[in-house]
């Protein structure tokens, strides 16, 4: 099988397959590598977003469970300044040192969220 056939919007193998279910738009080639700086010369920043650093969550405060041990639900809230303009975007993920179990919320507009983790020593990413 030779890897030398480009599709957009679907997979092409012997027939098309796979197919995008969505709309494509303004789609370019390059025949080299962009860098991080033309990439970001080439997306829009969109209207209301405020500029870099314009924002910094300073810690997260973490409440237990009532009972105080795993499992359980933990409340994790952002500790970040008000903002003087638009909406800011709050990703927060856990992961267990142990095994790597991953658990992600978010982006979502909401400063404060609840995770029930299991046994083991988890920390903030």
């Amino acid at each position: 099988m030779t890897t030398d056939t480009t599709t957009i919007g679907a997979i092409l193998r012997g027939g098309p397959s796979h197919w995008f279910a969505g709309d494509i738009d303004d789609v370019r080639v390059y025949n080299y590598a962009l860098t991080t700086a033309e990439i970001e010369a080439l997306v829009p920043e969109a209207s209301g977003c405020p500029g870099d650093a314009d924002t910094t969550v300073s810690d997260i405060d973490v409440t237990p469970p009532a009972y105080g041990t795993y499992p359980g639900p933990y409340t994790l809230a952002a500790v970040a300044p008000p903002m003087a303009r638009g909406s800011i975007l709050y990703t927060f993920a856990a992961e267990r040192a142990i095994d790597g179990a991953y658990i992600q919320v978010g982006p979502d507009i909401n400063d404060t969220v609840t995770m029930t983790l299991g046994a083991g020593t988890w920390s903030s990413r």
